[in-house]
């Protein structure tokens, strides 16, 4: 057995190094410039590790099931970037983001879920490290550097993209927190350094998302205490007070704007409030419930041109994102994909939430709803896991640690027997 425990812990640190070197190789990547070939012998490479593991029918039947979701979001991303779109590119995009996602999914089957949370604090660590050490050319004094290193972009280009980074860090430091104190003290610095980098971003998106993720650990401790009706009506406090804020934010944009213009240049709220008012209006009846797949912000795409026109009117743009992780959503699989990728994460939740009953582990019951908060808030005006390489990394890993965990084979089994039985007993009782 601890031979056995050895292996295992060999190959988690393995596949937590290829995940952060994975993560650091795309972070500056557009998808313009990721290689699909390369990225595609990583994924197949990677899939040869999950098969080696599976040694019986019910460990095939497991990652068919889990396959399962990515199969029909694939069908309906072909389908719909095909007809609205029939060019080698519209599939090439598809196909991108499919193998950077499946290869997330199965570096996370192999690395197991502590594993892979390590390596995305690996990998936002050293890439905020990279951004660091390289604007030390641009030294001028210690107050410029600070205000500046980060905000010139880093090491990826784009400082949403740095801040996006190290949140995702961020939530999976705070997920492997642990009560043993070296454990403890081993986190804490590469956290502080995530924290450092994501406020000297600059971004008031950033700093709402880190606050947000820091409300929700708090929330999420007070619930192993005797407190947890409390942290329960706290917890529907904030997301209903936060849901009002963004309803004012839609509802009453011209007093809004001139409430952030007192601190800050309104400009970049104006052009995403601006966007999300273009891209709705932009959507067809087709569009809205099947989505567009990946052809909507393609270049020669005919509705992501009619949703930038009035964008360009006011010299903003043209975008190739919305500035809305729910509104891409949205755009990519429609109404139909929106409520499959709804059921999916309330599954995750509460599977996560009954781990917090039964088990009492930390990272099991914490990490989903950690990394729930961070993506909820900070999506309302970013697209970070929408657009880049990165993104589609990080939900892939996301996917495979959370979900792999559910079992779903068991599920769906358990349910069509339960079904079956409520079926055969009714037939008995006869009328």
């Amino acid at each position: 057995m601890p031979d056995m425990n050895r292996h295992h812990q060999i190959r988690g640190l393995i596949a937590s190094a290829g995940i952060a070197l994975l993560w650091v190789f795309l972070l500056p990547q557009v998808r313009d410039e990721v290689n699909l070939m390369v990225i595609t012998v990583v994924c197949a490479a990677v899939a040869l590790a999950v098969i080696q593991d599976l040694k019986t029918r019910q460990d095939y039947r497991s990652i068919l099931v889990l396959l399962a979701p990515v199969g029909f979001f694939l069908v309906l991303a072909v389908v719909t970037s095909l007809v609205r779109m029939p060019a080698i590119s519209s599939l090439r995009e598809v196909l991108l983001v499919l193998a950077i996602f499946v290869a997330g999914v199965f570096f996370s089957k192999v690395a197991g879920l502590h594993f892979t949370l390590l390596g995305v604090l690996v990998g936002a660590v050293a890439a905020a490290a990279l951004s660091w050490f390289l604007s030390v050319d641009h030294f001028l004094s210690i107050g410029n550097y600070f205000e500046t290193a980060i905000r010139r972009g880093g090491v990826s280009g784009n400082r949403a993209i740095e801040y996006a980074s190290s949140l995702a860090g961020i939530a999976a430091g705070l997920s492997l927190l642990h009560k043993k104190r070296w454990r403890f003290f081993a986190l804490v610095p590469p956290i502080a350094l995530l924290v450092m980098t994501l406020v000297f971003s600059g971004s008031v998106t950033a700093r709402i998302g880190l606050m947000g993720t820091i409300v929700a650990v708090c929330l999420l401790l007070l619930r192993k205490t005797r407190f947890e009706r409390v942290a329960g009506f706290l917890a529907l406090g904030v997301s209903i007070a936060f849901s009002i804020l963004l309803l004012l934010l839609v509802t009453l944009r011209e007093q809004v704007l001139a409430v952030v213009s007192v601190f800050d240049s309104p400009n970049d709220l104006e052009a995403r409030l601006m966007s999300w008012e273009s891209i709705l209006k932009a959507l067809d009846s087709a569009g809205a419930f099947f989505g567009y797949g990946a052809t909507f912000w393609l270049e020669g795409s005919a509705v992501g041109e009619l949703a930038n026109q009035p964008l360009k009117g006011q010299n903003y743009g043209p975008f190739d994102i919305s500035h809305s992780i729910y509104l891409d959503a949205l755009v990519a699989f429609g109404i139909v994909g929106v409520i499959v990728i709804g059921a999916l994460i309330w599954g995750v939740l509460r599977k996560a939430d009954g781990e917090r009953k039964v088990a009492h582990q930390w990272t099991e019951f914490a990490a989903p709803w950690i990394f729930a908060a961070a993506i909820g808030i900070t999506g309302v005006t970013d697209s970070f896991l929408a657009y880049r390489p990165a993104g589609w990394l990080l939900l892939g890993l996301l996917y495979g640690a959370f979900l792999g965990r559910m079992r779903l084979d068991e599920v769906f089994i358990t349910k069509v027997a339960k079904k079956l039985a409520e079926k055969n007993a009714g037939s008995v009782a006869g009328p």
